[in-house]
């Protein structure tokens, strides 16, 4: 029998999908980027991770989900950058393994 949503917390569900989405080597990728650039747009990232603009796009789509990153319309792009609180963290959480 498997277990149901209704049997994790909101918070333990959170996190699990955060975890879920932080799992993918470009997804970090795309962290690191924007941590240490402050904003890019796909095309950006696109270039610096040499992926096809629609894997990037996944990637920018999951990350959206969990609310780490925010996009604004900027002319034809989307421009993406870290949701406050999220670069400190992620710096934090990368020193532990430096």
């Amino acid at each position: 029998m498997g277990l149901k949503k209704q049997h994790f917390t909101p918070t333990q569900l959170y996190l699990g999908n955060l975890f879920s989405a932080l799992g993918a080597a470009p997804r970090i990728a795309i962290l690191e980027y924007l941590v240490a650039h402050g904003e890019a747009s796909n095309k950006t990232l696109t270039e610096h991770l040499q992926l096809s603009q629609s894997t990037v796009s996944g990637h920018l789509k999951r990350l959206l989900s969990i609310k780490i990153i925010e996009a604004r319309q900027v002319e034809t792009s989307m421009i993406y950058n870290i949701e406050k609180g999220v670069g400190e963290t992620y710096k934090a959480l990368s020193n532990l393994w430096d």
